[in-house]
């Protein structure tokens, strides 16, 4: 059964960056969608760090290696929120969570999707080393996560950093309204 949830990608590098630049415009995904309150994601081609993944009933399985038999990383679906900035515009934010199941480390991705032009498209996208924390009010949303000092052994940040988004009705698409990082 786990062969059957295989796909092959390859993952072109480990990013060591707690947080990625967020997508600077909507991508459009290979779903048709007409409501995105009504989709079901758990069978839809999602992007995880960089690349599109096929996901099974909420999760799926991907390689770094050549190896077909033994998948390197496991992902699944682990929040999934309707958003409403406003009563007639719904968003749904995502939380994948992806676990290195031949090696140490994980990672969360933070997607906001929406029906554009009967295509799902992407409004924000997020990779988060070790996990990220997200809050949401219904219009806006806060992601709290490690940040690591130089210094930092990587399992323990000495800095938790938390950030506010807020949707720009005009471009569709969340943009970052402010952040605050706090010592441990």
């Amino acid at each position: 059964m786990l062969l059957t949830k295989l796909v092959q990608v390859t993952i072109s590098c480990l990013l060591v960056v707690p947080a990625c630049p967020q997508t600077p415009s909507l991508t459009p995904l290979a779903h048709h969608c007409s409501s995105i309150e009504n989709m079901d994601l758990s069978h839809a081609r999602l992007p995880v760090r960089g690349t599109e993944v096929q996901f099974e009933g909420s999760e799926a399985y991907t390689t770094d290696s050549h190896s077909p038999t033994r998948p390197d990383w496991r992902h699944h679906i682990s929040q999934d929120i309707t958003l409403s900035p406003s009563r007639t515009f719904h968003l749904r934010l995502v939380k994948i969570t992806s676990d290195h199941l031949t090696g140490s480390g994980s990672f969360d991705t933070v997607l906001v999707l929406l029906c554009k032009d009967g295509l799902l498209s992407t409004a924000l996208n997020r990779d988060y080393l070790y996990g990220a924390h997200v809050d949401s009010d219904g219009s806006r949303f806060t992601i709290r996560f490690g940040r690591w000092q130089e210094s930092d052994a990587r399992c323990c940040p000495s800095e938790t950093k938390t950030e506010t988004f807020v949707w720009d009705h005009a471009q569709l698409r969340y943009t970052l309204s402010s952040t605050s990082t706090k010592r441990k």
